[in-house]
């Protein structure tokens, strides 16, 4: 997962067989529904995999970048102009 804005504060996240068919299943239901309908934002994820997943990786991937190796010039204000805080715009990728 990773903001629009780029890769630098990409949140890997491995999943289990089960999540995984958690969200190919979702995928397939958006292709169906939408002509480009696909999984590939964490708005789109089940609730439980964008709440079980998605958002304590992303967490935590701002809070490894932002406290423990204290980032300069990265302030709330760039962040939220950067929208590294909205979650759900941050994209999806399965590798």
């Amino acid at each position: 997962m990773e903001p629009k804005h780029g890769d630098y504060f990409r949140a890997p996240q491995h999943l289990t067989q089960s999540q995984q068919q958690q969200y190919l299943a979702r995928d397939e239901d958006l292709r169906r529904k939408y002509e480009n309908g696909r999984c590939d934002t964490v708005i789109e994820f089940p609730d439980e995999l964008k709440s079980t997943i998605a958002l304590p990786a992303i967490t935590r991937r701002i809070v490894n970048e932002l406290i423990d190796r204290q980032l300069e010039g990265w302030t709330l204000e760039r962040m939220r102009a950067t929208k590294i805080l909205d979650f759900n715009d941050w994209s999806v990728q399965l590798v």
